[in-house]
């Protein structure tokens, strides 16, 4: 029987490159998956391209999937949901038919372990919970999730 693929999610709040990347090193991450609507952070080294440039020089893949993300206008209503089933289910309202977007993480997966990536320390006030949830759903018994605190 084939090995299930770890998937591990991290909020960067509070954190630096330097800990994302010891933590890729540990866990042994091949692809950084950042499920941000945009890839932009006043936070040093966690814009899309800095984050590019930094992870590709530890040999760690880097894949924005923006669909993934939750635009502006909808975030507060999320953040008021969190922790709760209504979260899940606003996210997947919100997420719409663009949901085919995580078979990229699937893919990325079939290489060797992956992180989800957004801000959000905690991962019940974050919809990267909701993205592991649902690829837990759609590719059962193909995953074994660890969120990262």
């Amino acid at each position: 029987m084939k090995e299930r693929a770890r998937l591990y999610t991290f909020g960067y709040e509070g954190r630096s490159t330097e800990k994302l990347t010891k933590l890729a090193k540990e866990f042994e991450i091949k692809t950084i998956v950042d499920v941000r609507f945009l890839a932009r952070s006043r936070k040093k080294g966690f814009s899309g391209g800095e984050l590019l440039r930094s992870l590709a020089s530890f040999g760690i893949d880097y894949l924005h999937i923006p669909q993934l993300g939750v635009p502006r206008e909808y975030r507060e209503r999320l953040l008021g949901l969190s922790g709760s089933e209504g979260f899940y289910e606003a996210y997947l309202e919100i997420l719409g038919d663009k949901s085919p977007a995580i078979l990229d993480i699937a893919q990325a997966a079939q290489k060797g372990n992956v992180l989800l990536l957004c801000y959000e320390r905690e991962p019940s006030r974050c919809h990267r919970s909701a993205v592991a949830r649902l690829l837990e759903e759609r590719f059962p018994l193909s995953f074994n999730f660890f969120h990262i605190r």
